[in-house]
């Protein structure tokens, strides 16, 4: 949150100075328009930096997903099992019926990922191209 506190810091002085008559017409007294440019273009140049930092950041995996989506697919499996146990041990269909729907969920889930990762995958493509 450091950068995000200065950043908008930095905006909120940015948007006073340049709405007062009072601050510009100080800038311009202190012979200070000049360095305010550079200290302001500076400040747009970080500010698109770290949007770009950000972004490429989140298109990576992280660690922490892959694991957790390694810790859910089991327990979705040992779900599974259980409620097929459960389903034979007590012979209600009701465990059957939360079986289905729990694959029906899951199904979806995998759709939807498998849908976004083709786009992701298509959009790296086309920047390939477009740099090339």
């Amino acid at each position: 949150m450091g950068y995000q506190k200065q950043t908008a810091s930095m905006i909120n002085f940015f948007n006073r100075v340049d709405s007062s008559s009072e601050l510009t017409e100080a800038l311009v007294k202190m012979s200070g328009e000049q360095r305010y440019s550079e200290i302001k273009i500076t400040q747009n140049a970080f500010v698109t930096k770290e949007s770009e930092r950000l972004d490429q950041e989140a298109d990576k995996p992280s660690k922490d997903g892959l694991e957790s989506a390694k810790e859910l697919r089991k327990s979705i499996e040992y779900l599974g099992q259980f409620l097929s146990v459960m389903s034979e041990q007590s012979g209600k269909e009701d465990y059957a019926k939360i079986a289905a729907k729990i694959n029906e969920v899951v199904s979806e889930i995998n759709t939807r990922v498998s849908a976004k990762l083709t786009r992701l995958k298509s959009a790296k493509e086309e920047d390939a191209v477009i740099e090339e």
